[in-house]
């Protein structure tokens, strides 16, 4: 009797049961989804200190806007996870969550009091903050859920990036400050466009399967009994206290140095096209040496980008820093995402990404806008430079002592 021969598993996506061509589409969609999305902030987020400055916000008042987008952020993302893992159609929320982004940013743009300002801020971060957790864990699905492959797709904000900010600065010296919201929200609307065109599954087999419901008490306890977890956590909590000093005002120092719009998106640009190569490299030592010891290598990278500007203090010192710092970042991202998805309970990926990249991030937040702002006005913006070194040694000294990937690393 003959037997039927059985389906080659290359035809097959790991992961899922939708054929290889299907996959590839998708994986292409959502790099192109990854271009727009990333790329619309390369229009904001390089000028938007710029905006808040020609309105005569103080570094103090520029901060609290960054605590008031956590506050809201950090109560309204783990909703918006908790939506994505349990809906069967996660990238309809995605897509109202860009929508709503847009919309607050065209209206930001148009504001001129503090106060004002803030209220857009804290209608983007409860809606607008669904987004970004939700959209890497699309990723790494639709990178079949293998951490190797999420920075193949995150080069791809790279370039977008990388396209945008050279532009934007051209615009906003032409055009004025307003270029910037708009450049944003029309990008954000085709990023949504794109979206339309996904077809396949939106979660890993593993999700798609019947799970147990896990409580977010409960989630929270696992979490918090594991050593690894707790070491990334205080590690990135220490990144991310001592560095929002040189994210908040690194384009107002660059600006009191002399620099134009045009210098700063070429900046920008220059720095997001080292991350390309460096994204896909980033696969494969994850892929060869496990995530956590990339994670701790991306520290002391992030550490030494610093040192430019902390030794010379001038225009060309900041092109060396965004070089190292893409360099980390690139090193950084693919294993960061990728170690928090496979690390979360079966169907829990959203919920823990939104867990560690918005809660815990937004509750950092709280205190290092307000702290930032008040040492900028203090010191200036030199001294948040060695203050961002010494918390990126910090960071790899916890992950040193504490933080492990999944699996066993390489001896």
């Amino acid at each position: 009797m003959l037997r039927r021969r059985p389906r080659p598993p290359a035809e097959i996506c790991p992961g899922s049961l939708m054929p290889d061509s299907s996959a590839t589409r998708d994986l292409r969609i959502i790099r192109m989804y990854y271009f727009l999305w990333i790329g619309a902030g390369g229009f904001l987020s390089p000028f938007v200190t710029l905006f808040y400055k020609a309105r005569g916000l103080t570094g103090t008042e520029i901060g609290l806007l960054s605590t008031f987008g956590a506050v809201t952020g950090m109560l309204a993302a783990p909703v918006w996870g908790r939506w994505g893992d349990s809906s069967r159609h996660p990238r309809r929320l995605i897509m109202v969550a860009l929508l709503a982004s847009a919309c607050f940013a065209l209206l930001r743009g148009i504001q001129s009091l503090f106060w004002t300002i803030s209220i857009f801020i804290v209608l983007d971060g409860l809606i607008g903050s669904g987004a970004g957790s939700l959209s890497n864990v699309q990723a790494v699905n639709a990178a079949n859920g293998e951490k190797s492959g999420f920075g193949s797709v995150r080069l791809w904000g790279s370039l977008g990036w990388a396209a945008v900010t050279p532009l934007a600065g051209l615009l906003i010296e032409r055009m004025g400050l307003y270029v910037p919201f708009a450049g944003y929200a029309i990008m954000l609307v085709a990023a949504v466009f794109v979206l339309f065109f996904m077809r396949g599954s939106a979660r890993p087999k593993k999700a798609a399967e019947k799970v147990a419901r896990v409580s977010s008490g409960r989630m929270v306890r696992t979490l918090a009994g594991s050593r690894t977890m707790i070491g990334v956590a205080l590690a990135f909590t220490a990144i991310w206290l001592t560095g929002m000093g040189r994210s908040q005002f690194e384009t107002l120092y660059m600006a009191q140095l002399g620099a134009s719009a045009s210098l700063i998106g070429i900046a920008n640009t220059v720095s997001a096209l080292f991350e390309v190569p460096f994204m896909l490299l980033a696969d494969h030592l994850i892929r060869r040496h496990g995530s956590g010891r990339i994670l701790r290598i991306s520290m002391l990278v992030q550490a030494g980008s610093f040192l430019p500007v902390v030794l010379f203090p001038a225009i060309p010192s900041f092109f060396f820093l965004r070089i190292l710092a893409s360099i980390a970042l690139s090193l950084n991202v693919p294993a960061y995402y990728g170690y928090l998805v496979e690390s979360a309970p079966a169907g829990q990926g959203g919920t823990v990404v939104s867990l560690f990249d918005v809660t815990l991030r937004s509750g950092v937040s709280l205190l290092a806008g307000p702290l930032a702002g008040y040492l900028f006005d203090l010191l200036g913006a030199y001294w948040l430079y060695p203050i961002g070194l010494g918390g990126c040694l910090l960071a790899w000294f916890i992950l040193q002592a504490m933080a492990h990937p999944p699996s066993a690393e390489p001896a």
